[in-house]
């Protein structure tokens, strides 16, 4: 069980990384996905999408557990999702675009105790972000590793080689779907 971020630029792959690694931990595991995505994107455009999270969940925990996906409406629906992923556990989440739901400002106590007992649990976190500073230091408390992709930015670029010894200018040339694997925790 882990947690595992894929941080880089729009377009640089790192969603589509994340898809293709929750497919190898549904083989490897055999629990379903629930899958957060946070704003309609295409690489998860081949989950079935369902209208409600009630639904969503039924469908993953259900009798017959399937990987389903979501676009949530608000935190308090991503909160009830992360509450029972808890309490029914064995599931691998992937959270697009996660800095809307874990932010640097503010972490909800559901996602916050979900973060913190995933061991615990049986559950896997796959989650995408733009930037470092997006998340909130939760993140990278519980981590697991990270998958930095192209990024542009000095003081993200800075942050990785201080937090991670890795090197700016590969980073910063890094072509769509080539990424540097480091470790996390603290």
């Amino acid at each position: 069980m882990g947690i595992w971020v894929f941080m880089g630029t729009t377009g640089s792959g790192k969603t589509t990384r994340a898809f293709s690694e929750i497919s190898q931990a549904i083989q490897d595991n055999g629990n379903p996905a629930l899958i957060i995505d946070s704003q309609g994107v295409a690489p998860l455009a081949g989950v079935k999408h369902y209208d409600t999270w009630q639904e969503t969940a039924r469908n993953v925990w259900g009798a017959k557990p399937k990987n389903a996906a979501y676009i949530p409406k608000n935190l308090e629906e991503v909160n009830a999702l992360f509450k029972l992923s808890r309490t029914l556990k064995n599931v691998n989440i992937l959270l697009d675009e996660m800095a809307f739901w874990v932010s640097a400002k503010h972490v909800s106590r559901e996602i916050e105790l979900t973060f913190r007992t995933h061991l615990h649990t049986g559950i896997n976190i796959y989650g995408t972000t733009q930037a470092a500073a997006d998340l909130s230091p939760l993140v990278y408390q519980t981590l697991t590793g990270l998958y930095a992709f192209r990024c542009t930015s000095p003081r993200i670029l800075d942050r990785l080689h201080k937090e991670y010894g890795a090197d700016r200018e590969k980073i910063r040339n890094l072509e769509r779907g080539e990424v540097v694997i480091m470790g996390g925790g603290f």
